[in-house]
């Protein structure tokens, strides 16, 4: 969902459920992941990691999305399990991800478990 007055420059990929607030401005190459929240007057410049709020000038993720998870019917215990992963290093992040590929949601969920 995007919301009034928002740009994307081209080649901007959004993946499944990510919502736009208002006044945003999003630079070329852009990945935003699921379930991602972007406030409203934030300008992106950089990927946006699935289930993070991004806010600023320019847009910084602040953390995970739980309220917007519980909304779209995850369990407690998959929110649950998320917030955990903002307190890794973005490092930690990385090194799970190969290329420019992104994990899916069930996977970061097993690693977590398995910590």
């Amino acid at each position: 969902m995007i919301a009034n007055s928002t740009q994307l420059a081209g080649h901007v990929e959004m993946e499944d459920h990510v919502k736009v607030g208002g006044v945003c401005a999003f630079n070329q190459f852009v990945r935003l992941g699921q379930y991602c929240y972007i406030a409203g007057d934030s300008s992106v410049n950089k990927d946006v990691l699935p289930f993070s709020i991004a806010q600023g000038k320019y847009a910084v993720m602040r953390a995970a999305n739980q309220i917007g998870m519980e909304r779209s019917g995850f369990s407690k215990e998959d929110v649950g399990n998320v917030r955990p992963l903002w307190k890794k290093p973005l490092s930690e992040w990385c090194k799970s991800v190969k290329g420019h590929q992104w994990m899916h949601f069930s996977i970061l969920l097993e690693n977590q478990k398995g910590d």
